[in-house]
């Protein structure tokens, strides 16, 4: 069973913006579309979106969707902020940015050392629209074992 993060409203995203998140699932529902898939991967100390699709098919370079999008962070008045930056972008633009909200949401870092990879899905098809994140973190790991073996 997946585990059901609540967004947290306050919190200036794409993904967590109610009001915008609804108008971008309508949005994609009057263009025809039944689910977006929003696939990314990361490692080293990057991360990127892959691949946005849809089905069926469709322009998603389309629309205008103004929002809010954090940038990083810096230290100001004895403690950490987030930048925040007012974006306007096309619905594909705003598709990955809600992705790269999702995976930020849950515990690992799919982005850094070994990195992780994954999907975000929008099932259009429900009511309400289900968002389901699929993420994999890639983790290496080393054991030392020491023996020894008595002489004969």
């Amino acid at each position: 069973m997946p585990k059901i993060i609540e967004p947290l409203m306050a919190d200036p995203s794409p993904f967590r913006d109610a009001k915008l998140r609804q108008a971008v699932l309508n949005y994609l529902r009057v263009l025809g579309v039944q689910e977006v898939k929003i696939r990314f991967s990361g490692s080293g100390d990057s991360g990127q979106v892959d691949d946005v699709s849809s089905t069926p098919e469709v322009d998603l370079t389309v629309g205008a969707f103004e929002y809010d999008e954090a940038r990083g962070s810096q230290y100001s008045d004895g403690g950490w902020k987030e930048i925040i930056v007012r974006n306007t972008g096309s619905l594909k633009e705003v598709l990955e940015t809600m992705a790269y909200d999702a995976a930020a949401a849950v515990p690992g870092d799919w982005v850094n050392n070994e990195g992780g990879q994954g999907d975000v899905t929008i099932d259009l098809t429900a009511e309400p629209a289900i968002i389901t994140l699929h993420i994999g973190f890639n983790v290496t790991s080393v054991d030392e074992h020491q023996y020894e073996f008595p002489n004969i």
